[in-house]
């Protein structure tokens, strides 16, 4: 336990236990100082975000803000997260809230996380689905809890820009298919004006039908041009990849072997899962903060 002129202690493992009931999370790292003029204007605003909707956790909202500021700064490793935080406090003091706020924050919308509810892997047999049942065994045919595409999903899904840019992909598609149904009018324009039975009439009008479909053709090829300068303005909005958001509710609900997966993926950011269609794969976490919540220890706290 802490001496009674500490509101905190520092584990062996490098997380700090905070005693003061007014700030009862358990944030990552060592205490987090951060001078003004030494950040950058997002860290400012995801700190402005959490204050503002986060009440007495100032301590956790800087862990996070620290996080996110060795991700935009660029200081990331190929072999760890980008940040393991454990929250320990009790219920109602805003330890999910504040993951979800941060997901907010940098995917525009506060579903953007790829959560594990732990306890619903109380049993062995349930945590070993998270890397993929063998071929052959019982739910072999079933994606890993623990695939990248999963991981990913998420991020991807639920990003603003990411959504508005697959979007204008689609019309765009829409815009090319319409086009080629035009252009087979066109075709069919042009080889019935080959034929000597016209009369005059149904010749002016195909002409006039012609001309019509060129200038619809023409439009659609305006509106592709304007639809790719908005994609290209989109991809500028988008981060070259598309860091996750991990949350492990209550961690102490789950069996004791899913802390063996959990070791792995901080010790080396990658696990090996099984997957139905590409069999053995590796799923990377080097893009990824990684949370974690649990109510254990309130009583000594």
């Amino acid at each position: 336990m802490a001496s009674e002129d500490k509101d905190y202690e520092k584990t062996e493992s490098g997380l700090l236990i905070i005693h003061n009931p007014a700030f009862p999370n358990l944030s990552s790292g060592e205490w987090f100082e951060l001078e003004e003029g030494e950040e950058s204007s997002s860290v400012k605003d995801l700190r402005a975000l959490l204050s503002s909707r986060i009440r007495g956790q100032p301590r956790a909202i800087e862990a996070v803000c620290k996080a996110f500021e060795d991700y935009h700064q660029g200081n990331l490793s190929e072999d760890k997260p980008i940040v393991v935080i454990l929250f320990l406090g009790p219920s109602r003091h805003g330890k999910t809230e504040i993951v979800k706020v941060f997901a907010e924050f940098l995917h525009g919308d506060r579903n953007a996380i790829f959560k594990i509810d732990c306890s619903d892997y109380q049993n062995p047999s349930d945590v070993n689905l998270l890397k993929g049942a063998p071929p052959a065994f019982i739910r072999s045919d079933e994606e890993p809890g623990l695939s990248q595409e999963k991981l990913e999903e998420a991020a991807r899904k639920n990003n603003k820009a990411f959504n508005a840019a697959e979007e204008l992909v689609h019309q765009y598609n829409q815009l090319e298919d319409l086009k080629k149904e035009k252009k087979r009018e066109l075709a069919d324009i042009r080889e019935q004006l080959k034929r000597s039975d016209l009369t005059s009439e149904d010749h002016s009008q195909l002409v006039i039908n012609l001309r019509e479909l060129k200038d619809s053709i023409a439009v659609i090829e305006e509106e592709k041009e304007n639809i790719l300068e908005r994609w290209r303005e989109l991809k500028k909005q988008m981060p070259k990849f598309f860091p996750s958001i991990m949350l492990l509710d209550e961690i102490e609900e789950a069996d004791r072997s899913l802390i063996g997966i959990l070791l792995q993926v901080m010790d080396e950011a990658r696990l090996t899962v099984s997957t139905p269609k590409k069999g053995r794969t590796v799923t990377r976490f080097h893009r990824t903060f990684i949370f974690m919540t649990s109510n254990v220890g309130m009583r000594e706290i």
